[in-house]
């Protein structure tokens, strides 16, 4: 089975295989999902061979993860790299105490303690009051008598509309004094308050903002309601002065509690069919002491090896302090609030650079919750930006970057979250630390606080969640199956329980609930109703009744005492495992007093424990230890992809093939080589092959004069800032040198008057400057980069992919630009710069944040083995190779890649050319470079050469130049197909124009590449016939172009311009042949006229097209082929069938469906003929 494989892969490769044997390395495979990063095996050293490419080939599958769409939606830079191995290694040596009391705030060594094992109680005074309205001539007035209930009560937001509270009869005037409830009450409540708001006008869509649109007026308060106090399945509220009623407004009601974790207390009422209300889930948290206290989760298997993570909290910081941590590796503080108590947020990462990330001041304010995301993306960021992200309050914060090396999170960040054990703190602050060993202030401390804040819904995801989830998601308390990135869910932390030493950590699935945290120091578990941590628009309406009348007020007041259990002390002892200090046990013990504390919380008294005493001895020991001793690794690029926008695309059944020329690189792939490639937005399929045989010239030597691919600000580049002179020491034997430049630009920064945005789309002008020293520099060469994305085979995108970009196109590998240097070296040495266009940058220095990704590898050779040799490298035209296939078939003009190995230009060469038992002869005068590749275009001069009965057709190619030393590579094949062919009497091109019908001009081409025939449209939105009956027999190629711009006849970007068809079809209307109407700059399209009685048989190809997509409300159905009545059914991206209609469908016609009541998101479009189903997709918004 192995060796069918490799004939049919090396059968369809237009590469010169003849006498050649060839070894194929599979990496990745499109069952490897997730994995971008691996170790592969490669061929010895000691095997020789002629050429290396790489096949990568990407598909598109529901499997990826990286969004919803079977391939991603956005164009991301990707590489294939390869990491290598090192002599150096990196670690640090730490120091930690042998034991904590919680922090590093220790007593001194020699303090004794007096601690107990036994619970302690301390006595709490409470200011307890009770109003008392009394009145002769009390109303009730009812509202609600249903039996539902509103479970998990202790906060809730509803509205009474004037509407009802005038039917009620409550009107200008009307005096309240007192409110009941219908309640189950379980649980004690204390501090009951109820607040009411008056407004006049409000969207009933908005009550989720009612707590801080309106002026809230507190009118009841109660101490303590307990079960005893629910009278009849009613709890009341009196007021403390009448509140009188204007008789125009709505009411908003707020009714606060405080309860105990994840009561069981419940209001009675109605779920109506409106939204009436709004429910604050009570938000259980932890509220840390700063001294004494933190949360450390056991060891998290899920997240070990990963290279990316999302934590996220909500979180109210008392003063300066650690957030959470990731073992040793990454610590989020919280520092330096300014006069407005807004603080600074800081990100460390610990290595041997010390990266730091830090914000200006955030919305995070000393003693305000917010809720805060850290996004960690070492796997998939591009950039520094994002590689680190930092969410307030769901909006994004901007951030600075410190000691942060360009792409070294390739090297270096990647091992922040590595097989060590993976451990989240919350609220912990540094570990001792020493620097290393050969620094001689050994005793040097990195220190930061514990946090003396409150933490609620901590969550930690094993992957990165974009700004739109967090923001959706951070006032939600259980995180469901309509989360798409649910199951990246390893953390929730609901702080649920009462104090214990271990807490459970509400995973995804919510049951079984299992012990995975520890609790040091003084943690206590309390319940907040304060808005806006967790509240849900509801449409529940409480059962009510309000009391009107002439009431008389007075208030109860008298202090009470109740006991509260006090917090421990927790004895923390630590040992060194793995690189990392562990703890070995935690001992729990109590102060050997009992406190009294009063109305504000301020210790009063205190009564000394003298039974069941332990002294302690405190003993400041420390103990050494060395985190994990890490590789060091080069990055090595090899090459480089953009990936293509992923709505609605689709890269074929068995995906889409591009080519990488690694042949410089193979002394790079020898042995064991580790890989790293592409992102998950795709299934990669990526293989080497291995072309045995002599290399043409020995590579010698690759080295980097300016470093690894990296990224570099325009301002930098366009300054000489980061690439100056490189003076290069060649080896002896070096014969030959060149200069391989890998260029891509990106970052979109606006100016308003310089059109281009940088340097995404900054048509720009790059340098390169040589000779044997600085002084004697010359122009070695000067070039463009920008590219031509019209033609890209990959077509069409979900985005701006016919757009032209600097140096690269959206679903296409990156193109090298190659300089030979060889004429400028002398006596082995060579001086060298690069430099880009700066005009630009002078005249809008704005522009200047925008970016180059950049690779220079400097490729040494030993002497050509051959004075004479001319390769075929590559076959063009004809070819079945997919990043040929907008260019294929052909009638005419074939074209192929030939490569100069020799050290002298080649100024001529004969091509024979061989298909089906038919021969032709050409000779071409065309000067070949020396060293370097060049493309020959040959026409024929038999009409009929690639016609054939073969249904599978290959073309031989070979060059003859005279003297060729290596005659075995002149020969190249390719496996090709011949145009479709059409009754020229029964067939016709229909057109059909859009709004801007002057834009575009058909033209035909015979087969010596004169125009036949040339049509434009008479008008807008008009449909034309194009008759190709006069045209005699042959073979045609015709080209649709839009000559003004690159929307082809219909795009999302341009809705305004309308949308046109193009087709051919037969006399009577069967489509034959369909042309998808996105098509950018140009239709090529290669057919052939017969004059036959039956027409050919062409594969309908999407016949069902559907548009505006995506769409928020009406969708427009097209189809190429009449189906009359049919069935037409709409399914989510789940499966679900979620809309079918019968209807009529006729080839020309537009049906127009009403999406309106669908939700947003995917949907697949079935249409049903006969046994067959035609399918189509697109996004409801």
């Amino acid at each position: 089975m192995r060796h069918f494989f490799l004939t049919l892969l090396l059968a369809t490769t237009s590469l010169c295989l003849k006498g050649s044997d060839t070894i194929v390395v599979q990496t990745f495979t499109f069952d490897s999902v997730f994995t971008r990063q691996a170790t592969f095996h490669f061929p010895s050293v000691e095997e020789k061979f002629e050429r290396v490419i790489a096949k990568y080939r990407l598909k598109c599958d529901p499997k990826t993860q990286h969004d919803n769409y079977h391939c991603g939606e956005w164009d991301y830079t990707t590489h294939l790299k390869i990491l290598k191995p090192t002599n150096e290694v990196i670690f640090n040596t730490c120091q930690h105490p042998v034991y904590t009391f919680g922090n590093f705030k220790k007593p001194e060594t020699g303090t004794k303690l007096k601690l107990t094992s036994k619970p302690i109680l301390d006595k709490i005074k409470i200011n307890n009051v009770k109003l008392n309205a009394v009145a002769d001539n009390v109303t009730e007035i009812a509202i609600g008598n249903a039996t539902e209930e509103l479970s998990n009560f202790t906060r809730h937001q509803f509205l009474l509309t004037n509407k009802e509270l005038t039917e009620k009869n409550i009107v200008e005037g009307t005096k309240i004094g007192k409110i009941s409830f219908e309640a189950e009450i379980l649980d004690t409540m204390k501090n009951v308050t109820l607040r009411i708001a008056s407004a006049n006008k409000l969207a009933a869509s908005k009550l989720v903002e009612y707590n801080t649109r309106f002026d809230f007026k507190e009118v009841a308060f109660q101490t303590f309601i307990t079960k005893e106090d629910c009278i009849d399945g009613k709890f009341f509220l009196n007021f403390s002065e009448d509140f009188v009623y204007d008789g125009k407004s709505n009411l908003i009601l707020d009714i606060t509690a405080t309860v105990k974790p994840n009561t069981q207390n419940k209001l009675k009422g109605e779920f109506s069919k409106e939204d009436v209300g709004v429910t604050i889930v009570p938000c259980n948290y932890a509220k840390l002491d700063g001294n004494n206290a933190w949360i450390e989760t056991i060891s998290l298997p899920t997240i070990s090896g990963k290279q990316n993570f999302t934590w996220e909290a909500w979180v109210k910081m008392e003063k300066e302090g650690t957030i959470f941590r990731l073992g040793d590796k990454v610590v989020l503080s919280a520092n330096q609030p300014d006069d407005k108590n807004n603080m600074k947020l800081q990100v460390n990462f610990r290595s041997d650079m010390n990266s730091t990330v830090t914000s200006n001041n955030s919305p995070l304010m000393v003693g305000k919750w917010a809720h805060i995301a850290l996004v960690f993306d070492g796997k998939d960021g591009e950039e520094c930006k994002d590689v680190v992200k930092l969410f307030v309050n769901g909006l994004s914060v901007p951030l600075g970057f410190t000691n942060w090396y360009a792409h070294g999170w390739d090297v270096y960040l990647s091992r922040f979250i590595d097989d060590l054990p993976v451990r989240f703190s919350v609220g912990r602050g540094d570990f001792y630390k020493l620097k290393p060993e050969n620094v001689d202030a050994k005793t040097e401390t990195y220190i930061s606080e514990n946090a003396d804040a409150c933490f609620a819904q901590v969550r930690v995801w094993d992957t990165g969640l974009t700004e739109q989830e967090i923001k959706d998601w951070k006032n939600k308390t259980f995180i469901t199956e309509e989360h798409q990135k649910q199951d990246h869910l390893k953390i929730c932390m609901l702080f649920m329980e009462e104090y214990g030493a271990t807490l459970t950590l509400i995973l995804p699935s919510l049951i079984p609930e299992t012990p995975m945290a520890k609790v040091v120091g003084q943690v206590e578990f309390l319940s907040s109703n304060d808005a806006p941590l967790l509240e849900t628009q509801t449409n529940f309406l409480p059962n009510i009744t309000l009391y009107t009348g002439d009431f008389t007020y007075s208030k109860e007041e008298n202090t009470i005492q109740q006991e509260r259990k006090q917090l421990p002390i927790s004895i923390v002892y630590f040992s060194a495992d793995n690189h990392y200090p562990e703890i070995e046990r935690i001992d729990y013990k109590y102060s050997n007093y009992s406190y009294t504390y009063d109305e504000n919380g301020n210790k009063i008294d205190s009564t000394e424990i003298t039974e069941d005493i332990e002294e302690f001895t405190v003993e400041n020991a420390l103990f050494d230890y060395e985190t994990k001793h890490y590789p060091k690794k080069d990055v090595f690029e090899l090459g480089r992809f953009i990936t293509p926008y992923g709505i609605n695309l689709s890269l074929g059944e068995n995906g889409f093939e591009w080519e990488y020329n690694l042949t410089d690189y193979m002394n790079e792939l020898r042995g064991n080589v580790e890989i790293i490639a592409h992102n998950n937005q795709e299934l990669i399929d990526l293989k080497f092959l291995f072309i045995k045989g002599e290399p043409n010239r020995e590579v010698l030597r690759i080295s980097e004069p300016w470093g690894s691919v990296s990224s570099y600000a325009y301002k930098d580049l366009g300054t000489d800032k980061v690439i100056s002179d490189a003076i290069v020491k060649l080896l002896p034997e070096t014969k030959s040198a060149k200069l391989k430049v890998r260029l891509t630009g990106h970052g979109m920064v606006p100016n308003t008057q310089h059109q281009s945005q940088c340097c995404e789309f900054l048509d720009n002008i790059h340098y390169l400057y040589a000779g044997p020293t600085v002084d004697e520099y010359e122009v070695a060469a000067e070039w463009k980069i920008w590219q031509n994305c019209t033609e890209n085979p990959v077509w069409p995108q979900g985005g701006t992919w016919m757009l032209a970009r600097e140096g690269w196109c959206p679903g296409d590998i990156v193109k090298d630009y190659e300089v030979d240097l060889t004429p400028y070296v002398k006596n082995n040495e060579v001086a060298i710069n690069y430099q880009t266009d700066n005009s630009p940058l002078l005249q809008f220095p704005e522009i200047g944040t925008g970016n180059y990704i950049a690779n220079f590898h400097l490729v040494e050779y030993a002497a050509a083995k051959y004075k004479n040799d001319l390769e075929v490298f590559k076959i063009i035209t004809p070819s079945k190779e997919d990043i040929y296939s907008k260019l294929n078939p052909i009638c005419n003009g074939i074209k192929f890649i030939v490569q100069n190995n020799s050290d002298e230009d080649i100024a001529s060469c004969e091509v024979i050319l061989k298909n089906s038992g038919k021969t032709e002869n050409h000779l071409i005068e065309q000067n070949i470079k020396a060293r370097s590749y060049d493309t020959i275009v040959v026409s024929l001069n038999d009409p009929k050469f690639l016609a054939t009965d073969n249904n599978n057709p290959e073309i031989l190619i070979e060059v003859v130049v005279d003297g060729d030393e290596k005659p075995e590579n002149n020969i190249a094949k390719a496996r090709f197909s011949i145009p479709d062919t059409y009754n020229k009497d029964n067939c016709v091109i229909r057109y059909r124009s859009n709004l801007r019908p002057n834009d575009y001009v058909l033209k035909i081409y015979d087969f010596k590449n004169e125009v036949v025939k040339t049509y434009q449209a008479i008008g807008a939105n008009s449909t034309s016939n194009i008759e190709l009956k006069d045209l005699p027999n042959g073979c045609y190629r015709l080209e649709f172009e839009d000559t003004r711009y690159y929307y082809g006849l219909s795009s999302w970007m341009v809705p305004n311009q309308g949308k046109g068809a193009f087709d051919i079809v037969s006399n009577d209307g069967k489509v034959l042949k369909t042309f998808n109407p996105d098509f950018g700059k140009r239709i090529v399209y290669s057919f052939g006229l017969d004059n036959f009685e039956s027409i050919a048989t062409n594969d309908i190809v999407n016949s069902i097209f559907v548009y505006p997509n995506p769409t928020s409300e009406q969708l427009l159905l097209e189809v190429s082929e009449d189906f009359g009545l049919t069935k037409l059914k709409i399914y989510n991206i789940a499966g679900e069938l979620v809309l079918e209609k019968n209807v009529e469908l006729v080839a020309g016609q537009t049906l127009l469906l009403n999406i309106m009541q669908l939700q947003a998101g995917r949907y697949s479009i079935c249409i049903e003929k006969d046994t067959e189903s035609k399918w189509s997709t697109f996004i409801k918004q």
